[in-house]
């Protein structure tokens, strides 16, 4: 009886999260359809602090535009590539986004193309096929020494072992790095240009300035502080605070 109550006390608890999430993206598209952008990037941005998706974060980044917070836009954008690599609407608000704070810019994608196939391709897909690949490699490894030369079954295992073999390392690593991209976080963006640079967390403050446009390439996450490099390998301290990860 205790273990049903304690079950049924948990499936609450996760419906209600799901609900509330759900009601705050609800919110945020109610306010999008009244043009009422600021509430709409609050329920969004409390969206995505529940439950990072896609469309949590590309709506936050069109009510960012909307106010012409072209920054924020940018960051939100990209990051909403993060979940879906190939969406041609988030690149092409991306792009529009980074003209806007600088003209002469040319924006390019926070991801290369073996990385977006992998991504595209999905978790769920790679954990099959690492599945698949590896009973094929295991029957394949016992018919191999455990059949007699020239025999049927151990002609076919010769050429299923090596290819199957070569698939389940590949699914392993794509498996694997899928896994990392949704868990770290690896770009920022700086709000504003005269953010406070650290070299080293509490340590002594530098001389510096970062560009609204520039993306920046996270090192270290630490607690409240975030170590980046820049497109010019100059390497920096900054408070989380200061700014917008993904």
């Amino acid at each position: 009886m205790r273990l049903l109550l304690i079950t049924y006390f948990f499936s609450i608890v996760a419906v209600s999260f799901a609900q509330e999430k759900d009601s705050l993206y609800k919110k945020g598209l109610e306010a999008l359809s009244i043009q009422d952008f600021n509430a709409a990037q609050s329920y969004f941005s409390q969206n995505i602090e529940e439950a990072s998706s896609f469309e949590g974060y590309y709506n936050l980044g069109y009510a960012f535009a909307k106010q012409k917070m072209w920054t924020q836009s940018l960051w939100a954008n990209e990051a909403a590539l993060k979940y879906d690599p190939t969406n041609s609407k988030a690149i092409y608000n991306a792009k529009f986004s980074s003209n806007q704070i600088s003209p002469d810019a040319v924006w390019s994608h926070p991801y290369s193309w073996a990385k977006r196939i992998v991504l595209s391709i999905g978790e769920t897909t790679w954990f099959i096929l690492m599945l698949v690949s590896s009973i094929i490699v295991a029957i394949s490894t016992y018919f191999l020494l455990s059949q007699k030369n020239g025999s049927s079954k151990k002609l076919m295992s010769k050429r299923l072992v090596i290819p199957f073999s070569i698939l389940l390392v590949i699914s392993v690593f794509c498996f694997n790095e899928v896994l990392i991209h949704y868990e770290q976080n690896r770009y920022a963006y700086s709000v504003d240009e005269k953010t406070e640079l650290f070299l080293s967390p509490e340590g002594l403050e530098v001389e510096g300035s970062l560009s609204k446009n520039e993306r920046l390439s996270v090192i270290q996450d630490q607690k409240e502080w975030i170590q980046i490099v820049t497109s010019d390998l100059r390497t920096y301290w900054i408070k989380k605070e200061s700014l917008l990860i993904y």
